[in-house]
């Protein structure tokens, strides 16, 4: 995926166009500012517990995470546990949900 640019207008003497053209430059930088552009996908794959670190590489704390895929029914909740690298890791408590034995845990998550 490429970057995303700041938009450029042009000069011009017509109000409405330069009135619309700043109207687009404040959305398109409320867009690019947005926490959850500055992310990664990461694939995990782990058992149900408590404490389980993530890696994510982004080089600076996670500010969140959503699950993009998973392949059985968890409840993820932000964990206690110190992690080694809080700018290249996090740590999340996985509880999977329903009766049985459960499977391994895959799961996508887009980190920012």
């Amino acid at each position: 995926m490429g970057a995303l640019v700041p938009f450029r207008g042009t000069n011009t003497q017509d109000r409405v166009l330069t009135r619309v053209q700043s109207a687009v430059d404040a959305s398109i930088s409320s867009i690019i500012g947005a926490d959850i552009l500055d992310g990664a996908l990461v694939r995990v794959v782990t058992h149900s517990g408590a404490g389980r670190i993530i890696n994510h590489g982004l080089g600076r704390p996670v500010r969140g995470y959503l699950v993009a895929r998973c392949n059985t029914l968890v409840l993820l909740t932000d964990s206690s546990v110190e992690v080694p690298n809080p700018l290249l890791q996090f740590a999340v408590d996985v509880t999977t949900l329903g009766v049985g034995v459960p499977p391994p845990v895959d799961l996508t998550l887009w980190v920012f």
